[in-house]
């Protein structure tokens, strides 16, 4: 379903964001302000989000917005931030959508980025193409959405619908999986070491719990 205009104000997040830009980081420009200024974007993506209709594409799509308008930070940036999102100023799970796109946006083939987790996260992994993202911490549900490629580490269990969509790529998760794992699988891997509670009837790729292969 796709969500009227009216629900995103584009305006207002054009001159929220705006306000708030480190346009490049100059010299007096530390690594703490940089982290900062993505953490203030983290609470307008959640202001946002809350104006839409829960659309799973859309809301990606509202990370991706406000990511393109964050023009410079680095991995080590957004490892910093994966820290201090804690269940006290963390109001939306579904931040992990705009986590995803902000990792997509600097991660290339080779690129390993490690975020620690406080929160169980929805749709981190979402639309990862390539590199390798590792989580320390159990995440929610919608991990590793519409995966395209690349490698998605998990120390800690998934929530449900793990593999969402995803066509390419492997997740590889240390403890175990929510239900409906690999709804709308097209492909790829998914590799629980742990227990997955159930998985859809039907899907494409290969998914193993606990050692063994499934189907």
């Amino acid at each position: 379903m796709k969500i009227p205009p009216t629900f995103i104000p584009d305006k207002d997040l054009e001159e929220m964001i705006g306000s708030m830009l480190l346009e490049t980081r100059a010299e007096d420009n530390s690594d703490k302000e940089t982290v900062a200024t993505l953490l203030r974007s983290c609470n307008i993506f959640i202001r946002q989000r809350s104006t839409m209709h829960p659309c799973i594409d859309d809301i990606y799509e509202l990370g991706e917005k406000i990511a393109d308008k964050m023009p410079y930070f680095t991995k080590d940036d957004l490892e910093s931030l994966s820290k201090m999102i804690t269940p006290e100023n963390c109001k939306d799970v579904y931040l992990g959508f705009y986590i995803s796109a902000l990792v997509n946006k600097i991660i290339t083939e080779n690129s390993l980025i490690t975020l620690k987790l406080e929160v169980g996260l929805y749709g981190i992994g979402a639309y990862q193409e390539k590199g390798t993202v590792a989580v320390e911490g159990d995440l929610g549900s919608l991990t590793g959405h519409s995966l395209q490629g690349g490698t998605l580490l998990v120390e800690g269990d998934t929530g449900n619908r793990t593999g969402n969509g995803m066509k390419l790529g492997r997740i590889v998760i240390t403890g175990g999986a929510g239900e409906d794992t690999g709804d709308f699988m097209e492909g790829g891997e998914i590799i629980a070491y742990g227990e997955i509670k159930s998985v859809v009837p039907e899907w494409r790729g290969r998914i193993y719990s606990q050692g063994r292969r499934l189907r």
